[in-house]
C-alpha cells in the first residue's frame, strides 16, 4: 500500500500528444458552448421577430384614436364629411384624425374616387375621332327627308 501512495503522489510525465488531446477536447467543448450560445441568440432573435410581426399585423387592425375619433367611427362619418354636412366640431376632429392616420387617409381617398360622378371624368379623344363624330352627327341631321 505504501508503494501505491508513493506512485500516486509522484509527478509523471505526460505521454506524447496527451496535452494536445486535452487542448483539443477543451477547445471542442468551448466551440460547442459557443454554438449553443449562438443557437439561443438565434432563437431569441426569431422569437422577437415573430412577436414584432404579430403585433405589426394586429395593431393596424386596432382602432387608433386620433383627434378623439377612432378609425371605425371616422369611416362611419366619412360620407357626411365628404359631403360637407358635418358640424364644425366633428369636421375638426375628422381632419385631426386624418392628419395622423395614413390608413384612414387612404380609405378616404378610395371612397372619394369611387364616389366621383361619371360626368366628372373627362375623356380625351384624338382630333380625328372628334372630327369623324362631328361629321357623322351633322350628316344625320342634314340628310333628313
Amino acid at each position: 500500500m505504501n508503494q501505491n501512495n508513493e506512485n500516486h503522489n509522484e509527478w509523471q510525465a505526460c505521454r506524447p500528444g496527451e496535452v494536445g488531446r486535452l487542448v483539443d477536447g477543451l477547445q471542442g467543448r468551448n466551440r460547442a458552448l459557443a454554438g449553443q450560445r449562438r443557437m439561443v441568440a438565434a432563437v431569441l432573435l426569431l422569437m422577437t421577430a415573430f412577436t414584432g410581426y404579430y403585433f405589426v399585423g394586429v395593431l393596424p387592425n386596432a382602432n387608433p384614436n386620433y383627434g378623439g375619433i377612432a378609425c371605425s367611427r371616422l369611416l362611419e362619418l366619412a360620407p357626411q364629411f365628404m359631403a360637407g354636412t358635418l358640424d364644425a366640431e366633428a369636421s375638426s376632429r375628422v381632419e385631426t384624425h386624418l392628419t395622423h392616420c395614413k390608413h384612414c387617409q387612404n380609405k378616404l381617398k378610395a371612397m372619394e374616387s369611387k364616389s366621383m360622378p361619371r360626368s366628372a371624368t373627362r375623356v380625351t379623344l384624338p382630333r380625328e375621332e372628334i372630327a369623324m363624330i362631328a361629321e357623322t352627327s351633322f350628316s344625320r341631321f342634314a340628310h333628313k327627308p
